[in-house]
């Protein structure tokens, strides 16, 4: 079940000054309105709901569907939720509507039933040609004289308009005039032939509206017809008769409830002003990436040559076999060597060395064998600082046997060491790139082994296993070319947290947050809508539900004295939607209610304080509905510390940051269900500071409008009240059995 979490005070202070900063800029003034924040927000993609407005092109069904998935989720109505609560505005919307039913006026139901009996009455009238004895009802006669008026005031209008078009079409084609003498002798005879016969048609039409006014006024009968066509409750059918009218069939069997969302061209916001090398994490960062990649490559070989010995191949593949095998045992020995090399100082570095900082830095050209040596500054560049961060961590557990040895010099042993590690790295690189060529030979020759003996099973598992190595390796070289353009231009990068450009439609937005141990925050507690008790939301990593534990991140974030800056583009999208009425809610206090739940409580229990307000709300069919939303890009996070953090920490919390799902409202996804080292976040970091950057544009709020305080009563246990649907059936049908026995 869910639970209420309150945030530690940092949290808390930093949240409200957030949520407080980004709440004046999107105009939140009205109390009937509420930001909601997502923790964290919506990655979109701009393919999914991009079409040609321009030339007036249809949506199509999968860009409504998209439009509607995405405005018609309904949150609980709290400052900041982890997600929707999985109910469709739709859905309730219907809900509320069928949970009320109207509450006549009995006053207006019997003035109503007197109006009618007046209707119903016998009037004493005699047309031209009836049969004696014939008998008409007062709504009779009057009718009846009223169509004869009507029927003599169109004929009169007919005939003027037939007049005009026999003097138009008579006088346009004649010559020797201009346009505008034509319009003026069309005028003058067109009113010589009026003042001719309106009078006596005039008359005719003046005796007919005479006769009905001995009857009854016109206007007299259109303020009966007013009346019983008055009361509140038809609005509740013609909501969902709209409802109904507005649906459409979607794709996938259901129905999709359109949007419109204003402006018409949103989806334009839906890019990024960030360059690729805007997005280029630093070099250590990508280090980290590349080594789990490089892990899960030698996971991948291991399975494909596991596939190959589990097939009785006899000697089809021994040659190739045997190369995997020396080229691998060359590989491991070098990187033996490597490891070897270092242990004086670095015994815990050395296989991150091996596994990542060599490969990146010194390519080796897989055809040839060569050595690229192009890039030899800027990867010992790289080199050194890895050695730098490397030879400042400690063991968590305090084992002082993986420290640097005692007396060591870490500056010299760094400049030592990064020639030692260029020679034994070259050799690793090679002895890798043979290997790697072995293995390509290797799965080659399986795949012909296989098709040859038509084993189907084991072909699509060696197909799986060759598609997600060729994806590893394409991952593997992408990161390589990012590496070495990190490397050449870190310590050249911009700091500044300010957007590029401010695109069209959006608001550049600075938020600057200074953790202070000793401030209290004078905004209410902002309240956190959760599901399991993880800590906090600085960074979003799995974690375990029940854990004491505290990254580095968080006590980066939380040191005191550590400024948190935020710079990012945002933009206000409303929402307008045709078949939603809510303004049928505002007359609840004319119905009854015959659910056990109301529709809404309005905002009055905001009065209630944060801590009763949502929960009281979330009893309700739907306390509130989505009106807009806000969409961040380009955004830029920089943390700095002014504490005595240690360069290990720092180290730490910058890892940790390069591999968590985000940072608070803000999104590391690219909106794909498949993750990549594509995505366009980046983290860069050094002694003092960490800096995120998030292009992807996304929702990272919803404004939402507390619906009406129901006001409506429960339907009566028994129908003894003079108010209810049976009272005015029956009275009415008292009034048509009086008028039967009156006409027997």
């Amino acid at each position: 079940m869910a639970e209420d979490q309150k945030l530690s005070q940092n949290q808390d202070q930093f949240a409200a000054t957030f949520y407080d900063e980004v709440n004046k800029v999107i105009g939140g003034t009205n109390p009937n309105e509420k930001l909601c924040l997502l923790l964290p927000g919506i990655t979109l993609l701009k393919s999914d709901f991009s079409y040609d407005y321009q030339n007036n092109a249809p949506k199509g069904p999968v860009i409504e569907a998209n439009e509607s998935r995405l405005a018609n989720k309904l949150y609980d109505p709290f400052d900041m939720v982890l997600s929707d609560n999985g109910k469709t505005l739709e859905h309730q919307y219907k809900s509320a509507l069928d949970a009320l039913t109207p509450r006549l006026n009995p006053i207006i139901a019997k003035a109503k039933n007197q109006l009618r009996d007046l209707l119903l009455k016998n009037y004493p009238y005699k047309f031209e040609g009836d049969e004696p004895g014939k008998k008409y009802t007062f709504q009779e006669v009057f009718f009846r004289l009223y169509d004869k008026y009507v029927e003599k005031l169109s004929a009169w209008s007919r005939d003027c308009q037939n007049e005009r078009d026999n003097i138009t079409n008579r006088i346009k084609n004649e010559a020797g005039l201009s346009l505008a003498e034509k319009n003026q002798k069309i005028e003058n005879e067109y009113l010589i032939w009026y003042e001719n016969n309106a009078n006596a048609r005039l008359t005719e039409i003046n005796e007919k509206m005479s006769a009905v006014l001995s009857v009854f006024s016109a206007n007299d009968m259109k303020i009966i017809e007013g009346i019983l066509d008055s009361g509140s409750g038809a609005e509740l059918q013609e909501a969902r008769q709209t409802m109904n009218n507005f649906r459409k069939l979607s794709p996938n069997g259901g129905y999709i409830y359109p949007v419109k969302f204003n402006p018409t061209n949103w989806f334009d916001y839906l890019d990024t002003s960030f360059t690729p090398v805007d997005l280029l994490s630093s070099p250590a960062t990508l280090l980290d990436e590349l080594e789990l990649y490089y892990t899960r490559r030698s996971s991948l070989q291991a399975k494909i040559e596991a596939l190959g010995k589990s097939i009785p191949t006899k000697d089809a593949l021994t040659e190739q076999q045997n190369k995997v095998n020396s080229t691998k045992e060359a590989f491991d020995t070098a990187d033996k060597n490597l490891q070897d090399s270092m242990d004086n100082g670095f015994s815990d570095f050395a296989k991150f060395v091996a596994k990542a900082v060599c490969a990146a830095c010194v390519p080796t050209d897989a055809a040839t064998g060569t050595v690229d040596t192009s890039n030899d500054e800027n990867a010992k560049k790289v080199l050194g600082k890895a050695l730098n961060d490397t030879a400042n961590k400690e063991d968590e557990n305090g084992d002082s046997s993986k420290k640097s040895a005692p007396g060591v010099n870490i500056g010299e042993l760094v400049e030592q060491g990064i020639d030692t590690i260029f020679s034994a790295g070259t050799k690793v690189n090679a002895a890798q790139s043979a290997y790697l060529n072995a293995m390509e030979s290797y799965m080659s020759a399986l795949g012909t082994f296989i098709k040859s003996k038509n084993l189907t099973q084991q072909q699509a598992l060696l197909d799986a296993l060759q598609n997600q190595y060729n994806e590893i390796n394409r991952k593997i070289d992408l990161l390589n070319t990012k590496l070495n353009l990190a490397g050449s231009i870190e310590g050249s990068e911009s700091s500044s947290t300010t957007p590029p450009t401010v695109p069209d439609g959006f608001t550049q937005l600075t938020i600057i947050h200074n953790v202070s141990k000793s401030s209290t925050s004078t905004h209410q507690e902002t309240q956190v809508k959760t599901k399991t008790t993880t800590k906090g939301f600085w960074i979003f990593k799995k974690k375990q539900k029940k854990t004491t534990a505290t990254s580095s991140f968080e006590e980066v974030c939380e040191s005191s004295g550590t400024e948190i800056r935020i710079g990012m583009n945002i933009a206000k999208v409303t929402i307008e939607r045709e078949w939603f009425n809510p303004g049928v809610f505002a007359l609840t206090g004319e119905m009854y209610n015959v659910a056990t739940k109301n529709t809404g409580t309005g905002t009055l229990c905001i009065a209630h304080g944060p801590d009763s307000a949502p929960e009281e709300m979330n009893e309700d069919i739907f306390p509130c509905y989505p009106t807009a939303f806000v969409i961040a890009r380009d955004v830029t996070i920089k943390i700095t510390t002014t504490s005595s953090t240690t360069s290990t920490k720092m180290s730490s919390a910058s890892s940790e940051a390069s591999k968590s799902k985000g940072f608070f409202v803000f999104n590391a996804g690219n909106g794909n269900s498949s993750s990549s080292s594509d995505s366009s976040t980046s983290t860069m970091s050094d002694d003092k500071s960490i800096t995120m950057r998030f292009a992807n544009p996304q929702i990272i709020g919803i404004c939402q409008h507390y619906l009406p305080k129901d006001e409506s009563t429960a339907y009566p246990a028994t129908e003894s009240g003079d108010d209810t649907i049976i009272a005015f059936v029956n009275a009415y049908k008292e009034l048509i059995d009086q008028k039967l026995k009156e006409e027997a």
